[in-house]
C-alpha cells in the first residue's frame, strides 16, 4: 500500500490501498479519529511549511548529519519535479542528496509547490 513517485497523481492511492484504509479507519473506535488539537495551525499562522523553511535548514533535519554544512545546489529540472539537491563537502568530494520540497516552497519563478506539483498556485 504505497504510491509511486512519478506523474502527476504520484501523491494519490490506488483505489485498492483508499478501500482497505477505510475498511480499518470505519472499525477504530472514535477516540481514536477526534482531532484533540485545541489550535488549527493554518487559521493562526496561514502559511505552509515550505513557506517559513529555509532550504538549508530543512536539509540539515532531514538528513541528520552532524557537523555538516549543507548546500543548495540550483537544479531547474529537479525544482520542476518539486525536489532539491542538498549537497556537503567530504574531504574528497560533494555529496549530494535528492529531497523532495516542502509544499510552498518556490519551484521556479513564481511558482510554488503543492502536493509534489509544480504551478503557480495560489497559497495564503
Amino acid at each position: 500500500m504505497s504510491y509511486v513517485d512519478g506523474g502527476l497523481k504520484k501523491y494519490r492511492l490506488s483505489p485498492c490501498s483508499e478501500k482497505a484504509i477505510r475498511k480499518v479507519y470505519q472499525n477504530l473506535k472514535p477516540e481514536c479519529t477526534e482531532v484533540h488539537a485545541k489550535t488549527n495551525y493554518m487559521r493562526k499562522y496561514k502559511k505552509y511549511p515550505g513557506q517559513t523553511v529555509r532550504a538549508t535548514y530543512y536539509c540539515k533535519k532531514l538528513l541528520k548529519k552532524s557537523g555538516v554544512k549543507w548546500i543548495i545546489w540550483d537544479n531547474e529540472k529537479l525544482k520542476m519535479k518539486c525536489k532539491m539537491e542538498c549537497c556537503h563537502l567530504t574531504p574528497a568530494k560533494y555529496v549530494c542528496y535528492h529531497v523532495d520540497i516542502l509544499t510552498g516552497m518556490s519551484c521556479g519563478e513564481g511558482k510554488t509547490c503543492r502536493r509534489g506539483i509544480c504551478a503557480q498556485h495560489r497559497l495564503p
